[in-house]
């Protein structure tokens, strides 16, 4: 059995794309007849009254129009939340990056997600493709993952759960040469969360069927825990606020490499910067 330590760093982001959906910001205008003074004070109170009664009532719809729409109307968050039935959607672009290390080997990870969240009462829910890059430069580490999945589950005020299926084909080479061919893929996420949002534990599992058989494990040649073709579990902790959200983990990884059992262990520290750059998540 051969096990890897791998030590990921990530910073992540959210995008949106300006769309130009914005409130009307024209004024309603008014007709006044008459020439005399008290018609002109007359004019001028009701000018003013009307003037403040529109700007209340548009900063009113304004108000209930974002609320609706999930349109923001400062610069930069412009992806509109729709409703299907009852339950709420919003679009949104998330591109990311990092930096394993492992052992001397250093490479790099590029990638972006793009999907739908959608959420009803305590329900929630991400709909989502996307695909990932890593490089190593001259050391020959790269390696690709290609996804599309779908995640929902409940999340109450002290705990909350997921359920999600995920395909994908990936592959990835090492800078020891140990390789993880290049194969279709789909598994099974699971995971449960405890604490309230701003600060929370959780651990998951995810078994994994794939179509290359030399990536199949066979589970009695490990001590590693799993099932299934190959198997991945993790735990960490995370904090989440406005502007920040961080997440430190340790996840395991087994693979088959041609009936041998790997196991790749990740200690991973992520941190999301999308509210701080007012960007849509």
């Amino acid at each position: 059995m051969l096990s890897v330590l791998l030590l990921t760093l990530h910073v992540s982001t959210s995008h949106a794309a300006t769309t130009g959906i914005m409130p009307d910001s024209s004024p309603p205008k008014f007709t006044i007849a008459g020439d005399s003074k008290d018609s002109k004070d007359s004019k001028d109170s009701k000018d003013s009254k009307d003037s403040k009664d529109s700007k209340d009532s548009k900063d009113s719809k304004d108000s209930k129009d974002s609320k609706d729409s999930g349109v923001s109307t400062s610069e930069g968050k412009v992806f509109k939340s729709f409703k299907i039935g009852s339950w709420k959607v919003k679009p949104y672009i998330s591109p990311g990056g990092g930096v394993q290390i492992n052992g001397s080997d250093l490479s790099g990870v590029v990638g972006v997600d793009a999907g739908l969240k959608y959420s009803h009462k305590k329900w929630a829910g991400d709909l989502y493709a996307g695909g990932a890059y890593t490089t190593g430069g001259s050391s020959g580490t790269s390696g690709y993952d290609v996804h599309v999945g779908d995640e929902t589950g409940a999340r109450f005020k002290a705990w909350g759960a997921t359920l999600g299926l995920v395909g994908a084909y990936n592959g990835f080479m090492f800078a020891d040469g140990t390789a993880i061919a290049p194969a279709a893929s789909a598994s099974i996420p699971v995971e449960l969360t405890v604490g309230p949002k701003k600060y929370h534990i959780f651990g998951g599992v995810a078994p994994v069927f794939t179509s290359d058989k030399s990536r199949h494990v066979d589970w009695n040649k490990t001590d590693a825990v799993g099932f299934g073709d190959e198997f991945t579990w993790t735990v960490g902790a995370g904090v989440k606020f406005k502007s920040f959200s961080g997440k430190v983990a340790f996840t395991q990884y087994v693979y088959g490499d041609s009936g041998r059992p790997v196991v790749v262990n990740t200690p991973t520290i992520s941190v999301g910067l999308g509210d701080i750059l007012n960007i849509s998540q």
